[in-house]
């Protein structure tokens, strides 16, 4: 497992799922694992995620505000980047995100409420000259053009990606790096598998999302980063190389993406 890294997870949730973060990063320690981005949507998860990292300089951390906070009507827009602002003043991290647009789950609120969201949190990451992370889930079109149509001098990247070759492009000619997470073990996932398979090396990243999207054989099990190794051989397999070799490209993009961050990239030490 040396040198893999996992470009998003949910370090602060895993133990909702029963799983012992302290552990795993213990076990990933000593198994030669490189690092990773945690991501963070509370204030909470930003707080233990940098108490569980402590020791760990590999892992940098993100925190954004995705559609699910939009679940309650009365939130607005300026409430949740003032929560981020306010988060920034008192802990350390180094990407924005994940956020972004969600047509999956309709209790998320009015995707143009989400969209404002989606644009505010793209102003703030300019702002801070910071890169993003995008979740875009039944969206593509809609995240796609809202991307389009916005200068990212941070560059940054897309999570999970679940769409086609097509948008695969679209968004390499915007600059972004595509992460591809567990669901390309699933049945039914070609679409995505051709978009991993067409993409150069020096654009790609792996991902477990976990504690979610458990990738194949495990699926039904929860997700934790020890099942990288499981992604990196589906992947590397789809794109007819090593795991060895296919680890070199996504680490020497992880450090590409780690120099837009603040700090010199560097991830945020505790």
């Amino acid at each position: 497992m040396t040198d893999l890294i996992d470009s998003h997870f949910h370090l602060a949730c895993l133990g909702e799922k029963g799983i012992d973060a302290s552990k795993v990063l213990s076990e990933l320690k000593s198994q030669g694992f490189y690092g990773g981005i945690s991501i963070c949507l509370s204030e909470n998860d930003l707080k233990t995620s940098h108490q569980l990292t402590a020791g760990y300089p590999n892992i940098a951390t993100s925190f954004g505000m995705g559609p699910w906070e939009l679940e309650d009507p009365s939130v607005t827009v300026d409430s949740l980047i003032q929560r981020m602002l306010n988060a920034r003043k008192a802990a350390q991290f180094s990407f924005i995100g994940e956020f972004g647009l969600d047509c999956h789950w309709k209790e998320y609120g009015p995707l143009e409420k989400q969209k404002l969201l989606m644009q505010a949190e793209l102003e703030l990451a300019r702002g801070l000259h910071m890169p993003i992370i995008i979740h875009s889930r039944e969206a593509d079109e809609e995240t796609e053009q809202m991307l389009r149509h916005w200068d990212n001098p941070c560059s940054g990247i897309i999570h999970c990606f679940s769409g086609d070759k097509e948008l695969a492009f679209s968004l390499l000619d915007r600059g972004y790096f595509i992460s591809f997470a567990g669901n390309i073990t699933y049945h039914h996932s070609e679409n995505i598998c051709e978009a991993l398979q067409a993409i150069p090396a020096d654009r790609i990243l792996l991902e477990t999302d976990s504690p979610y999207l458990t990738p194949v054989p495990h699926r039904g099990e929860p997700n934790d980063p020890r099942r990288m190794t499981d992604i990196y051989r589906f992947a590397a397999k789809l794109r007819g190389t090593t795991v060895s070799k296919l680890a070199e490209s996504v680490k020497r993009n992880f450090t590409k993406l780690l120099s837009f961050c603040p700090e010199s990239g560097k991830p945020q030490q505790q």
